[in-house]
Parts: C-alpha cells; sequence; structure tokens
C-alpha cells in the first residue's frame, strides 16, 4: 500500500477504519498483521479478497454510518460456508 493514500486519508480528515489480519490458521490468502484502510468511499490495501474481503468491507461501512468508535472482531472461516476456498 503506498504511504501518499493514507496520507491522502489524514489530510481530508476522513474517518476511516483499519481492518487487520489478527489470526491465521492453514493455507489463507493473506498473512498476519497484513491490513487494509476502509473509508466510506474508497479502499486501500487487501486482506485477501473475495467474500471474506466483501463481508469486512460491509461491516467497516456499517460501523462509519453509524459513527461509532469501538473494535471489532470478526471471525470468518475460509470454506464453502462463505463461498470462498484457498488452496494457497
Amino acid at each position: 500500500m503506498k504511504f501518499n493514500k493514507i496520507n491522502k486519508i489524514k489530510d481530508y480528515n476522513k474517518k476511516i477504519i483499519k481492518a487487520k489480519i489478527i489470526n491465521a490458521q492453514g493455507s489463507v490468502p493473506r498473512a498476519v498483521g497484513d491490513f487494509m484502510l476502509i473509508t466510506e468511499n474508497e479502499i486501500y490495501g487487501s486482506i485477501g479478497g473475495g467474500q471474506l474481503e466483501f463481508m469486512v468491507i460491509n461491516k467497516a461501512q456499517e460501523i462509519l454510518k453509524k459513527n461509532t468508535k469501538k473494535n471489532v472482531t470478526i471471525n470468518i472461516p475460509l470454506g464453502p460456508g462463505i463461498g470462498q476456498c484457498c488452496g494457497g
């Protein structure tokens, strides 16, 4: 992720959510510590794409719309249950 994009968000004082992988087991698309930044209209970076990322973006935008400040942990096992498997 380019830091000039991060600075752009800071310069315009936008509300932002950092979605970070804090735990991973087995075959996964991204590593622990990888993150993405989500604003109401923009997304920077990736935590793995597909349905996983779609679910996280939706949750982040829901939090942004409610204008709440809180830490949220989401457990999303990759597999047929969410329609995303990783063959790593």
